[in-house]
């Protein structure tokens, strides 16, 4: 007769191998799904033609194959799934760019899949990567399109992974240090260009504020009426010059300019008075010189200088 040892004996052993056997099948079934992903994977279009927003997770999950997963399995797809909708959802990233990023779905449920570290490690290479590519679109803004250089570094990323991957997620780790030092590379050289602009758009705006100290100068002369050649004058050359001594800080020359626009502006006004005209015929050799003084110094060619004076 068997013992109650040798009975538990056997029990042991048959839950043994059932265990086997179950950690058997499930083996079984995962490399059923990993085949199944491989295939989706190699089928996917090396233009995304469909809508960027495009989830093939949930398609795969009311598949036959997908309806066959064990619980964890099928949570696991839904909440990569999840993950991928936010990012097609996010109005801040250009649609060729969330078409890219479309192309990711199959490789990371894979990695998601095979490690179940992929959700705990904000460190893991899968998720590196998607993050790193997410945050590099969203910096490219919603219109960024096919010839932004962001874009063909993303293509590329995708093509190897759906040409090279397998089960080996140090891929993922290899080209996110790519991507990574691209990157770097694009914000280093958007920095030496913000430095190489800097001084220009500091001298553009200093002389947009000339312009504008010089327009005030002689706006109130320039409302009252004047012979056309006064007029035109002011409105030309005196403007440039005003503004050009505004830039180079010189406050004694900016002086005797806007006294000069005064005097000439008194000089053509109606003189009734003998005395009055006298004074004008007195002053007017010096005033002369005043304008010739001003437009030498913004190098007026002869033809012009010779129609003003006249």
């Amino acid at each position: 007769p068997t013992t109650p040892g040798q009975m538990a004996r056997s029990s042991e052993a048959a839950g043994l191998v059932d265990g086997i056997a179950s950690v058997a099948t499930m083996a079984q079934a995962m490399e059923r799904v990993m085949v199944s992903l491989d295939v989706l994977q190699r089928a996917a279009p090396v233009t995304f033609d469909v809508r960027p927003s495009t989830n093939v997770l949930r398609e795969f999950r009311g598949s036959d194959e997908g309806q066959q997963l064990g619980h964890l399995d099928a949570v696991t797809v839904d909440i990569v799934a999840t993950l991928f909708d936010f990012i097609f959802d996010d109005k801040g990233i250009a649609d060729p760019l969330k078409a890219l990023i479309g192309r990711l779905q199959i490789p990371v449920l894979k990695v998601a899949m095979l490690d179940k570290s992929f959700f705990s490690s904000k460190a893991h290479p899968a998720r590196r990567l998607l993050d790193s590519i997410s945050r590099a679109a969203l910096r490219c803004g919603p219109v960024a399109g096919h010839d932004d250089p962001l874009y063909g570094r993303i293509s590329d990323i995708i093509e190897r992974l759906q040409n090279e991957f397998a089960q080996d997620t140090s891929l993922f780790d290899s080209l996110c240090n790519e991507l990574e030092a691209f990157l770097d590379g694009q914000e280093a050289e958007a920095d030496a260009r913000a430095a190489r602009a800097a001084p220009l758009v500091a001298e553009q705006e200093n002389r947009e504020m000339a312009a504008v100290a010089a327009d005030q100068a002689l706006s109130s002369w320039l409302q009252m009426p004047l012979p056309g050649a006064v007029a035109d004058l002011l409105n030309n050359e005196w403007r440039s010059l005003l503004a050009q001594q505004y830039l180079g800080g010189d406050e004694g020359a900016w002086g005797v300019s806007v006294k000069t626009v005064a005097e000439l502006v008194a000089s053509v006004q109606p003189q009734p008075d003998i005395k009055d005209r006298k004074l004008l015929a007195a002053r007017l050799p010096l005033l002369v010189k005043c304008i010739h003084d001003g437009l030498d110094h913004l190098d007026i060619p002869d033809n012009r200088r010779l129609s003003l004076i006249d």
